[in-house]
Parts: C-alpha cells; sequence; structure tokens
C-alpha cells in the first residue's frame, strides 16, 4: 500500500516537473500542445492509479448500497455479550465507528476492556490502544478481570494468592486468546496508530479500541477542535476502507449532566469537537447512579449499577442498557433476568 502511495506521488512530480519546464511557453500553439499534453498525463495518471472518475452514474453505487443492506441480514464481527447493548446496536459492525464517553477516572478504559475481552473470547482478533498507560497496566486489567482477582492486589506487595490465581487464568484462559489480542501503548500521533491499524488489519483484526481520542495529536496547523475533527472523518473513512469496527474512548468534563434532574449526560456534552457525534455510527455515554448521588464516594463495594446510555445509534434504537460494574475486579457483567426487569423499573 505505501509503494503504490510513493508511485502516486513520483508521477505528479513528475507531471508537475513538466509543467515547470513549460512554464515560460507564450506562444498560443504551444500553450494549446501544453494544455492538451497536461489532459493527456492527467488522464493517464487517473487511469493507471484506478481512481474513478465520477460521471454521475449510480448502478454502482445501488449495488453497493444493495451489498451493504444485505450485509446487515449476515451477523456482525460478533455481539458485545452484553445482553441489554445488542439488543439496540447488533454487536459490532463492518464499517462502524463508535465513541464510548465518559468523565475522567470514572472507569471508561475498564468498560472498554470488558467489550475488547468478549470480542477476543469470540475468536475476533481485536487491537486496544492505550496512549495514557502501559501495556503491563492493561495487562494487569486483564488478568484482574477474568482471574476474579481485585485489580489493587496486582499492586504493590502482591501476596501468594493473587500469584495463584493469576497463573491458573493465565494457563487456562489467557494464554490461549494470545493470538487474537493486540495491545500497543505510547502511541500518541494519529498518522503512527493509523499505520498499525492498517499493519493489524492485515493480520486479520477486525475490532480496534482508541483510548482516548482526546489525546491522539494529529495536523498541528489546525486549531484543537478541527484537529479532533479531522481524526474522526479519518478513523471513519478507515472503518470503511477495511470493514472493520473502530471503537474511539472520548472525555466528557466531570460536571457533565449536572444541571439536569437525572445527571445523565448527553450529546452536547462531548468535549472538544461535534464531529466525533457526526462522525460516529453509536456514540455510548456512562453513567453510573451511585457516583452521581455521592460524587467523593470512594469506597468502591459490590456491584455498581452502570447504565450504557445509547445516545446515538445510526441503524437502530436509542435506549438504555443497564449492566452491573464490579470496578475494583475490573469487570462488566449483564443483570440476571430475574432483577433486570426490577431495575428497568427504577430507571
Amino acid at each position: 500500500r505505501l509503494v503504490k502511495q510513493f508511485e502516486k506521488i513520483r508521477n505528479v512530480m513528475q507531471t508537475a516537473q513538466k509543467i515547470y519546464q513549460m512554464g515560460g511557453v507564450t506562444d498560443v500553439d504551444n500553450v494549446d500542445n501544453l494544455v492538451a499534453m497536461l489532459r493527456e498525463d492527467v488522464y493517464n495518471f487517473l487511469k493507471d492509479n484506478t481512481i474513478e472518475i465520477d460521471d454521475g452514474t449510480i448502478h454502482e453505487t445501488i449495488d453497493k448500497v444493495v451489498e451493504e443492506l444485505s450485509s446487515w441480514q449476515v451477523k456482525p464481527i460478533c455481539p458485545t455479550w452484553y445482553t441489554t447493548l445488542d439488543d439496540m446496536i447488533r454487536g459490532y459492525g463492518e464499517w462502524q465507528l463508535w465513541t464510548i464517553a465518559w468523565a475522567t477516572w470514572q472507569g471508561k478504559t475498564t468498560i472498554a476492556l470488558n467489550l475488547f475481552l468478549n470480542a477476543v473470547k469470540q475468536k475476533k482478533k481485536s487491537a486496544f490502544f492505550t496512549i495514557e498507560m502501559s501495556k503491563e497496566e492493561i495487562i494487569r486489567k486483564m488478568l484482574s478481570n477474568l482471574s476474579d482477582v481485585d485489580y489493587s492486589k496486582m499492586c504493590g506487595n502482591i501476596q501468594q494468592e493473587t500469584i495463584d490465581a493469576v497463573n491458573n487464568v493465565w494457563v487456562k484462559k489467557l494464554k490461549a486468546m494470545t493470538d487474537s489480542i493486540f495491545v500497543v501503548d505510547w502511541v500518541s500521533r494519529y498518522e503512527d496508530v493509523v499505520s498499525r491499524i492498517y499493519l493489524l488489519a492485515d493480520k486479520g483484526c477486525k475490532v480496534f479500541f482508541i483510548d482516548y481520542i482526546q489525546l491522539l495529536s494529529g495536523n498541528k496547523q489546525l486549531n484543537r477542535q478541527l484537529e479532533i475533527g479531522e481524526m474522526t472523518s479519518w478513523l471513519k473513512r478507515l472503518a470503511n476502507e477495511l470493514k472493520v469496527c473502530i471503537v474511539i474512548l472520548s472525555q466528557i468534563s466531570r460536571t457533565a449532566g449536572k444541571d439536569r434532574a437525572d445527571w445523565k449526560p448527553t450529546l452536547q456534552d462531548l468535549t472538544w469537537s461535534s464531529s466525533i457525534e457526526h462522525d460516529s455510527t453509536v456514540v455510548l455515554m456512562l453513567y453510573s447512579r451511585y457516583l452521581a448521588d455521592w460524587p467523593e464516594f470512594v469506597e468502591w463495594n459490590d456491584r455498581y449499577l452502570l447504565e450504557i446510555l445509547v445516545r446515538k445509534n445510526r441503524f437502530w434504537s436509542l435506549w438504555d442498557a443497564p449492566v452491573f460494574f464490579f470496578r475494583d475486579k475490573s469487570r462488566v457483567e449483564n443483570i440476571p433476568d430475574e432483577e433486570l426487569e426490577a431495575i428497568r423499573f427504577s430507571l
């Protein structure tokens, strides 16, 4: 792919050199010959590089749309394994860009890792790009999730029982999934993320997570809002080109929703750029009732009710998907059917 791109650049430079060499021509006949030559060069360039010239016909477009519609009757890449969520979004779809938004340090990375591991458990190769955490920290969170050991016990003075539990889960679970797991850390330049997505897509990766979009740096000549807008626009095109699902994490303000009666975040709370909403196929915003009721509460005991708010869904319905969140164990679980109805009634 890169070789083809450089070949195109060379062809453009050769044509530009011809224009420069003949730039001093003043004779009318020679100018006409120059224009004719350039037209021929441009046509041959477009033809040789398989760039289609849009003549306004719609036959191929109809075929593409029918093909895309037909694909929705087939199973998506894989479900999220959260039944209340899959009922609305049907799982990860090809050509899709998702956004998951929550305030900083509230657990959006943990939520994303659960979605990531659920795809991997279904033998779908997936990649997780972490910009502010190391690969080692991400692996610890995965081990906590799979071993039912509190994440805090994997840091500092580690007990033997923790080591035994980790070794057990490594042998029985994680080791079998390593061929489907790709974790890339400390990559903050947008161009580097894109190049790695291309490489990993060639290896069969179908789902990509980027944690998180506001930490990426792109075109420094643009202001921050336009810079993020350009990145989300290209990520959307990339998902279409590679037929993959790209999930970006986005930060919202800690005070988001506090001016509302229910404290729940909405699309207007997305920071920096409206393009995040515009370019996303699905926007999921997270809300914990207990965090809202007691903002200063720091002790996380047992399970917490987490609402995954489907704020945008280009193809399906909008609703809230409640799940249980075990933050210490880096795990999100479905709510048992016998409890779900009562919880939905209370929301």
